[in-house]
């Protein structure tokens, strides 16, 4: 009978020490689980963090590329205006050669020096303030073609008059738009291709409305630029604006397509 009571005894003690682990795993397991209608937080990624991160650079590169390509046209356009200057210089040296060799009359120095005077004259009513300092000049070499006249050296009269004559002629460049945004003028006008059919716009903007479309491969001048857009004129002398990497230069002396 004892020994019976024994095995009882320890039976009862065996189903309660069991009965406890069993509550336990119950309990750890209704701490971990997340409660019912509950969704888990959700981190984001690294990965999606540093993607961002990097989207952000590249597009900044871009714009600081695009900026840097409108200033690299700004002094192609002053390049090209000293190579203009030095064929303007040419051919007045060697206007001035044959007049030399034609043995200049008083009469003729006397008209070139009234012809620079008026066009110097009629110059300064349109002229740009940065083109003002070429006036300026002409306008001493006109002066010193008079001293030269009075002092009877027709010839060298005759030269300056036609030094000043090429001075005064300032290009003829079209009105800017008035924008909100500063733009940039070139020095001189930039022959420029439509890279493909672009919209041209009335203001720099995406937001500004769509005066016209030029095609691949149309021949523009580009007279200037503010932010990422470029100032065109056309061959028919319609005006506006293009974004900049829709345009590329052409070679001086390139054939046209």
């Amino acid at each position: 009978m004892n020994y019976l009571r024994g095995l009882l005894s320890a039976w009862l003690t065996l189903t309660l020490v069991l009965s406890g682990c069993a509550f336990q795993e119950r309990d750890a397991a209704t701490i971990d689980a997340p409660a019912a209608g509950t969704s888990e937080l959700k981190i984001p990624a690294p990965q999606e963090s540093e993607e961002a991160v990097l989207r952000s650079r590249l597009a900044s590169r871009s714009r600081e590329v695009g900026q840097l390509r409108l200033q690299l046209l700004a002094k192609q356009a002053e390049i090209n205006q000293l190579l203009a200057s030095h064929e303007r210089a040419l051919q007045d040296a060697l206007r001035a050669n044959a007049r030399v060799r034609g043995n200049n009359s008083k009469a003729e120095t006397v008209a070139a020096i009234a012809e620079a005077a008026l066009l110097i004259k009629n110059a300064r009513e349109s002229a740009r303030d940065d083109q003002q300092q070429a006036l300026d000049q002409a306008e001493k070499l006109l002066e010193s073609g008079r001293s030269e006249m009075l002092a009877g050296n027709l010839d060298a009269a005759s030269y300056l008059a036609v030094k000043a004559l090429g001075l005064a002629q300032v290009p003829d460049y079209p009105p800017a738009n008035q924008s909100a945004m500063a733009e940039t003028l070139f020095t001189l006008p930039i022959d420029m291709v439509v890279k493909k059919q672009s919209n041209v716009r009335a203001m720099p903007g995406i937001g500004y409305s769509v005066l016209f479309q030029l095609a691949k491969g149309v021949r523009v001048k580009a007279l200037g630029y503010s932010d990422l857009w470029i100032r065109i004129l056309t061959e028919d002398k319609s005006e506006g604006w293009i974004y900049y990497n829709l345009l590329e230069t052409i070679a001086p002396g390139a054939a046209a397509q």
